[in-house]
């Protein structure tokens, strides 16, 4: 039996390599060791024979109170316990874990992979302390980002797998997207805010959810909207600070409130979705919500979502906040996207790259 390790910690890390994951969980001939830290402990539990965690001491990142990192000896003793065959991370931010997990398997000649799930900082998710230790093989969602990592990356192999947490979840809520758009009935519009912790990640950026939210529901009110309006907080801040928010504007709207519904529920739902560049807008609109990336008085190399090619609207003008408040509750218009797996792509790139270094 071989053996795979897969490390993960920041929520969109998590999600993309969640389906990976699972895939190889129920893999026989595969053992699957799994090194997971925060968001990422939290959404990937599969259980099965063939699967085996493990936990280390963790430490506060510094500056970030909400992340953790790990004691880098407790990482290098695991690699060195499992003797994995391979070694395939997510790509914290942050979380020193995929960083120095990668450094150490690239030390020890593990062939190592990595996928990345934001179009942005490429090299910066393999530096630690001053040290680039990128992956030998990167997986990315599409042509953009390929061109882009490998200008950061030049001694990786990136390939395009597409993004498999999204592949999922477009199969997944089809059909119920799908009933919703031929039902003639319409529930009353509500709009969800998706943040993402602009203002503590680039606290330099004057643009964040904090300038944006009172600017939007002043359009919004003066568009007439008599909707519900929720503020979705990043799974990674403080939903504190937003309640202060919700006190100062909740004047003039019929509801304004933290959403605290699941995010099964979320894609399931009639609503608009909104936010600025998060992750979020991307699931939003993969599985055919209408979603929105507020970007009025905003420079346009400011956020690098990659939004056209997924169908999300890009909102620059104040007049638009008027198209967005009548926007129908209907399926969206989404670009042919292919129709390639990306969990066979990835298997086959793993399997044979194994099967190059003798192992399989």
């Amino acid at each position: 039996m071989k053996s795979f390790l897969f490390v993960a910690h920041d929520p969109g890390g998590a999600n993309v390599i969640k389906p990976v994951i699972e895939y190889y969980a129920d893999r026989s001939e595969i053992q699957s060791h799994l090194l997971l830290l925060g968001p990422a402990a939290e959404r990937i539990q599969p259980t099965s024979p063939f699967v085996q965690y493990h936990s280390l001491r963790t430490i506060t990142t510094p500056d970030f109170p909400n992340e953790l990192s790990a004691e880098p000896e407790d990482i290098a003793a695991i690699l060195d316990t499992i003797k994995p065959h391979v070694v395939f991370t997510a790509t914290s931010f942050n979380s020193n874990l995929e960083r120095l997990t990668l450094r150490f398997a690239n030390d020890r000649a593990i062939p190592t992979f990595s996928i990345l799930d934001f179009w942005s900082n490429y090299q910066k998710r393999f530096t630690f302390e001053g040290i680039v230790a990128p992956p030998r093989i990167l997986f990315v969602a599409d042509e953009r980002m390929k061109r882009e990592a490998e200008v950061e990356l030049p001694t990786t192999t990136v390939i395009i797998s597409g993004n498999p947490h999204l592949a999922s979840i477009a199969a997944k809520y089809a059909d119920v997207r799908s009933a919703r758009t031929q039902s003639r009935h319409r529930q009353e519009c509500h709009i969800r805010f998706f943040c993402e912790n602009i203002k503590h990640y680039y606290p330099e950026k004057p643009v964040n959810e904090f300038t944006v939210i009172p600017k939007l529901l002043q359009s919004l009110k003066q568009s007439g909207f008599q909707g519900e309006f929720l503020i979705r907080p990043h799974p990674m801040e403080s939903r504190e600070p937003w309640q202060e928010v919700i006190e100062q504007e909740n004047a003039g709207l019929t509801s304004l409130r933290l959403d605290t519904a699941t995010f099964d529920d979320v894609l399931r739902d009639e609503c608009l979705a909104v936010g600025c560049s998060s992750m979020v807008l991307l699931e939003t609109a993969s599985v055919g919500i209408p979603t929105f990336s507020y970007q009025i008085s905003v420079p346009d190399d400011y956020f690098w979502l990659p939004f056209e090619e997924y169908g999300i609207v890009r909102l620059r003008e104040e007049a638009e906040i008027t198209t967005l408040v009548k926007q129908s509750i209907q399926t969206s218009t989404l670009p042919s996207r292919s129709s390639t797996q990306p969990l066979a792509i990835i298997d086959r790139i793993l399997r044979q790259t194994v099967d190059s270094h003798d192992i399989l």
